[in-house]
């Protein structure tokens, strides 16, 4: 398990072990609603076609977070409570100052079906490695609002990971860590995705959940050989090469994990390296002295906690316990089906990704 704590002397394996507890810093967004996008205040226009849902949905609100949630309001509770959980282990995992909020944020889930109806998945032919939410889902950030669009897993107690993984991922485009590179979302991203909450508020990331279950089993191979910094961190590595890409994508969860179970001066220096690896700065010019100042010491002090990871990851647990708010909403509305699909056609629009033409969004 991981101690967030000051290190106080000796080698960076030295701040493992201590069980971590965080207390949640209340979201305070007073201006959300004079923020949120049209797309989701606004009813069908004349034109729309027939609707293809009929069935129950519910939107709840609080300061900074709107859901929309295809499903009976026990559903909308438990989603609204894993966007916020998703923000308390950014804030735990990434470090952000204390005083630091996220921006608001609008979470809309549905079923599959549904999803299949309105939305055309997206075209990842291109992307150098991809877990199975991003060919599903959708992620749209402007500076005022985040939106996310996720499919319901059919799979009872996993119906939230989708959202779970493409509302985490999207947290590294907060202001804190925005110039960070592909690497650290895509690394963090795997550890968000393999983040599991019990008790309802209790957080548990397994340090070896990626190599054993999951949706990324298919797409990381146990085996790998972790590659050297300069080659994990470069976003074109692997792009034509199948094994190559499996590497790469274990070498940059490693490093977030290096980053995540790290004392204060091992996080600082790492998000060194993140800030100048996304400036476009060479990397053999921007290694600190927390990761040996040379590319050299750099490599070895990576694959030395690579190492660690294969043989000791159960030290490498990161455990947290949450305070939700009470109550967990301010604002509870059922959602009548023409308005559900007035929203979907508008984010369809957003997310250039309309399965038929004849899907618009009001004017």
């Amino acid at each position: 398990m991981i101690d967030n704590a000051e290190s106080k002397g000796g080698s960076d394996r030295r701040m493992l072990g201590a069980r971590l507890r965080e207390n949640r810093v209340p979201i305070n967004a007073s201006r959300f609603w004079r923020q949120v996008c049209a797309i989701v205040l606004t009813v069908a226009a004349p034109g729309v076609i027939s609707p293809v849902f009929a069935g129950e949905a519910w939107e709840l609100r609080r300061p900074g977070v709107t859901v929309i949630v295809e499903g009976d309001r026990a559903l909308a509770d438990r989603t609204l409570t894993r966007v916020l959980l998703a923000q308390y282990t950014a804030r735990l995992v990434l470090g952000w100052p204390k005083d630091f909020q996220p921006r608001p944020v609008l979470a809309v889930a549905i079923t599959d079906a549904l999803t299949r109806k309105i939305f055309v998945r997206p075209d990842i032919s291109g992307s150098t490695f991809v877990s199975a939410s991003a060919r599903s889902g959708g992620v749209l950030a402007t500076p005022a609002l985040m939106v996310i669009s996720a499919p319901l897993k059919a799979i009872k107690g996993h119906e939230l990971d989708t959202l779970q993984y493409l509302y985490g991922t999207s947290l590294l485009l907060e202001a804190p860590t925005a110039q960070w590179p592909e690497c650290a979302r895509l690394g963090f991203g795997m550890i968000f995705a393999s983040a599991q909450y019990t008790l309802r508020s209790h957080l548990f990331i397994d340090g070896h959940m990626v190599l054993a279950a999951g949706e990324w089993q298919d797409l990381i191979r146990p085996t790998s050989e972790p590659l050297d910094p300069a080659r994990f961190l470069a976003d074109d590595t692997g792009r034509n090469d199948e094994l190559l890409r499996d590497r790469r994508g274990y070498s940059c969860f490693l490093f977030a994990q290096m980053y995540a179970t790290g004392t204060a001066e091992l996080r600082s220096a790492i998000a060194e390296v993140y800030a100048a690896v996304g400036r476009g700065a060479p990397l053999e010019a921007s290694i600190p002295a927390g990761l040996g100042g040379t590319l050299p010491e750099f490599a070895k002090r990576f694959h030395d906690f690579g190492e660690y990871h294969w043989n000791r990851w159960h030290e490498l647990d990161i455990v947290a316990d949450f305070s939700l708010p009470d109550p967990l909403a301010t604002d509870a509305t059922a959602v009548e089906p023409v308005r559900l699909e007035a929203i979907l056609n508008q984010l369809c629009v957003k997310f250039e990704s309309c399965r038929s033409a004849s899907t618009h969004a009001p004017p």
